[in-house]
């Protein structure tokens, strides 16, 4: 069986199509990170100087001084209260126009380019898992390989562990690297982080790795039960797209703890909420929920594909 896997992997290694996938992987990723960390950056002295020739400048302005009469003659029409002045209010800061948002590791994790980065990664990797067994199905080389093992099972199981070794390795590579990246830009920018804050992210990289390389070998199972990479996406596109559109039309009370995407943010942030009509207005979609549904979805799926392999002729 190890023999087996090793080949599988080596195979994997040198599909043309899973290394533009992997490389994929890792590019996007860093785009993303550069992206967050130029957004997030200190303002700088150039930019600071700039905002305050900008608010003097404003300052200045012969708008300004009526609205301030304007609001002075009717304070409250203005939304001043006793604890501020009209001028205080109205008159440009230098802050206005030099203020960026600083880094948030939480808010990264939770709705930022962290949980954008573990879903594109997750969708990279169901790509290779269902193209690098698409091709054996397309060229006809299944036939072949079980010529050399012909006990189905074995192949399958080889080529699953493939698929889910290569996958959960680049996954933390990739997801490792980019919360260091965030972690060691937060510690350069000395900022205040809060107790626990590392361990989150650490501890969602890991767990949105297990889940990319799952996903990875669903896709897998898919492409072996329906012997095309084409079949396999249309059917992936239909459950997490269609079957959205069509429990969202159903329209009964809860339906979103049946959908794909909220089921994988709550797997990778830990919850997701969201609006029940009956009952306490907002209900929430925990980790463990999560785990269950997508463990399911997959143990259906290795089980149809397993059972189809072993019985069904191999052209």
């Amino acid at each position: 069986m190890t023999a087996l896997v090793l080949v599988e992997l080596l195979r994997l290694r040198w599909r043309r199509a899973v290394l533009l996938l992997v490389a994929a992987a890792f590019v996007i990723p860093a785009i993303l990170l550069a992206t967050t960390l130029w957004g997030t950056r200190p303002v700088s002295d150039a930019e600071l100087r700039s905002a305050q020739e900008q608010a003097a400048a404003a300052a200045e302005s012969p708008q300004l001084q009526l609205d301030i009469a304007d609001c002075e003659a009717d304070p409250e029409g203005w939304g001043v209260d006793a604890s501020t002045t009209c001028e205080e209010m109205l008159v440009p800061q230098a802050s206005w126009y030099a203020f960026r948002q600083p880094l948030d590791l939480d808010q990264e994790r939770q709705e930022g380019s962290g949980l954008a980065v573990a879903a594109l990664l997750t969708m990279l990797l169901v790509l290779v898992g269902t193209t690098f067994v698409g091709h054996d199905w397309n060229s006809g080389s299944m036939s072949n390989q079980l010529l050399f093992e012909p006990r189905r099972t074995r192949v399958w199981l080889a080529k699953a562990v493939a698929v889910l070794g290569g996958s959960l390795m680049v996954a933390l590579l990739v997801l490792l690297a980019f919360w260091t990246g965030l972690v060691v830009a937060s510690n350069v920018q000395g900022l205040t982080l809060r107790d626990g804050e590392v361990a989150a992210a650490y501890k969602q990289a890991v767990l949105a790795a297990c889940l990319a390389s799952l996903a990875a070998t669903f896709a897998h199972a898919l492409t072996m039960l329906f012997r095309s990479t084409v079949a396999t996406l249309g059917v992936l596109f239909a459950f997490a797209v269609a079957g959205s559109i069509v429990l969202a039309a159903l329209g009964f009370d809860g339906y979103e703890r049946l959908l794909p995407h909220a089921n994988f943010i709550a797997f990778v942030v830990g919850s997701y909420d969201y609006y029940v009509t009956h009952g306490a207005g907002i209900e929430a979609i925990s980790r463990s929920h999560a785990a269950v549904y997508f463990a399911v979805v997959l143990a259906l799926a290795v089980a149809a594909s397993l059972a189809s392999f072993r019985s069904r002729d191999v052209p």
